[in-house]
């Protein structure tokens, strides 16, 4: 953010570069909505741009840029439940196949009916996910898939550590409930414990 500050736009390319891929991941996590993913994404970086003469340095960069994430993630929830718009879950099922193809070309095969039950689950996860209240569906998105620490989720979404824990467990307890038939059947955990 120094060089880009000082007019560097190739330290803006490294950034891009960098977290393009984890911002739009996150995004659509939340929002499952592929278009509307990638529009976000690209206004948490005109964001970032637009920040590089302001910006302080007062926690990890990541944690700052997962702060910008947050906050246009829940305001674009708000924003569509004012609207009376739901998000659609039409690609929650999809990614089991990019997986399997990922398996199959990296030499990692398993049993056909092993591996689709694996990934009935595994949409079944990302679909109780996506139903957690906001704030719940953010922590676990950063903590499960981006691997975050208490004190960075806490520092990203404005909160305290103590809150942050109350969030994920609450979470956990959410999704338990509601995976219950599958664990139950098969002895899988959700991954979303620590």
């Amino acid at each position: 953010m120094e060089r880009l500050a000082r007019g560097d736009d190739a330290a803006f390319e490294l950034i891009l570069e960098r977290y393009k891929k984890r911002i739009f991941g996150i995004i659509y996590r939340y929002i499952q909505d592929r278009t509307l993913a990638e529009d976000l994404s690209q206004e948490v970086f005109i964001r970032i741009y637009n920040a590089r003469h302001t910006y302080e340095p007062t926690a990890k960069f990541s944690t700052w840029v997962y702060a910008i994430t947050s906050n246009l993630c829940l305001n674009e929830i708000r924003k569509q439940k004012a609207a009376g718009k739901v998000f659609s879950l039409h690609d929650v099922a999809g990614d089991g196949e990019h997986e399997r193809m990922n398996g199959i070309a990296n030499g990692r095969t398993a049993d056909p009916s092993e591996q689709l039950e694996k990934e009935e689950i595994a949409a079944y996860v990302r679909k109780v996910i996506s139903e957690l209240p906001d704030q719940q569906r953010m922590a676990v998105i950063l903590r499960r898939y981006e691997d975050e620490s208490y004190q960075d989720i806490a520092r990203a979404m404005k909160l305290s550590v103590s809150a942050i824990k109350s969030l994920l467990s609450r979470a956990r307890e959410n999704i338990r409930r509601k995976m219950a038939p599958f664990l139950s059947r098969s002895g899988e955990t959700t991954g979303i414990d620590d």
